[in-house]
């Protein structure tokens, strides 16, 4: 039995922004202290916490200042491209 979870916890604090990609899939922004990260495969797990699959999140940028330069159609991109590479 492996002690690897695919499965990470974040606060509703350290998401940025949601949104739903011109496919339907929806998604958050978050910053997880080392990156801003998409996630296209998320639940609510309690008051103001959720739980993410690491396969369906995809790194946008380095920092949150960094975000600003980003325009909504990347980070939907970006989003699609994490719902194909978990869906893999």
């Amino acid at each position: 039995m492996s002690l690897f979870s695919p499965y990470f916890q974040i606060s509703e604090q350290n998401i940025l922004s949601r949104g739903i990609e011109k496919n339907g899939h929806e998604y958050i922004v978050y910053y997880n202290n080392k990156s801003v990260n998409v996630n296209t495969d998320f639940k609510s797990i309690g008051k103001n916490r959720y739980k993410c699959c690491i396969y369906y999140s995809r790194k946008l940028c380095d920092t949150i200042s960094d975000l600003e330069k980003i325009t909504k159609e990347e980070i939907e991109r970006q989003a699609y491209g994490s719902w194909m590479d978990g869906a893999r």
